[in-house]
């Protein structure tokens, strides 16, 4: 034999992707993983709340109205190829 190649720490590793990910798909870690997102979005509702409070329910009604106007705006001019501005 000319050469031989050592492909342990590459078949080390392919084995460890593999328990990675059978870790992953376990319905246990995606109950954990919904879980989070669930936690994720209240706290989202939350500070949206804080935030409304803050600067009352008018102005934060008028910032989304204007930060929706300001994305539709956005879309439109990448649609028509027009630069951000």
């Amino acid at each position: 034999m000319i050469g031989q190649i050592d492909h342990a720490d590459v078949l080390a590793a392919y084995k460890q992707a593999k328990r990675n990910l059978d870790d992953l798909t376990t319905p246990a870690s995606m109950a954990e993983a919904e879980q989070a997102v669930a936690e994720a979005a209240v706290d989202i509702y939350n500070a949206k709340q804080d935030l409304e409070y803050l600067i009352s329910s008018d102005v934060y009604y008028w910032e989304l109205q204007v930060a929706t106007t300001e994305e539709t705006l956005r879309e439109a001019q990448a649609e028509e190829g027009q630069p951000d501005g």
